[in-house]
């Protein structure tokens, strides 16, 4: 089984108006809890996600917010308590009872689930987990 998971580096209160992501893709309607993870579309993470995708905190999907950038992704985490700088987040793979699949982000984005699996780069560490 293939998973892809990431750490939480960065958790805010956002106040509404506030934009978040390269161009102000997202902003804020009320205020907002934000949480940026140290993965993106260098690391294989479809930039296409941004508004459409979501990734698992604590067994909750949380929707992808702001565009994803090389380096980082950004998740509204409100429906969330307790993330915390150091969590891991989940973008591909089972958190509890929550998961998301290959196919469902290929589906998101408009492709096939062998070009987001190929599209997964060397940046990411390859672990195999014991069966």
């Amino acid at each position: 089984m293939v998973a892809v998971r990431a750490r939480v580096v960065r958790v805010e209160e956002v106040a509404p108006g506030t934009t978040i992501g390269y161009g102000a893709t997202w902003r804020a309607d009320r205020p907002e809890r934000i949480a940026t993870v140290a993965i993106g579309y260098g690391d294989g993470i479809p930039r296409a996600l941004a508004g459409r995708g979501s990734l698992l905190l604590h067994g909750t999907p949380c929707p992808i917010v702001g565009r994803i950038s090389m380096d980082m992704t950004t998740a509204n985490i409100s429906a969330v308590e307790g993330v915390r700088v150091g969590d891991v987040a989940t973008l591909i793979g089972r958190d509890g009872d929550a998961e998301i699949t290959i196919d469902d982000i290929a589906e998101q984005v408009g492709t096939i689930s062998y070009e987001i699996l190929t599209g997964l780069s060397r940046r990411l560490p390859r672990i195999r987990e014991a069966e």
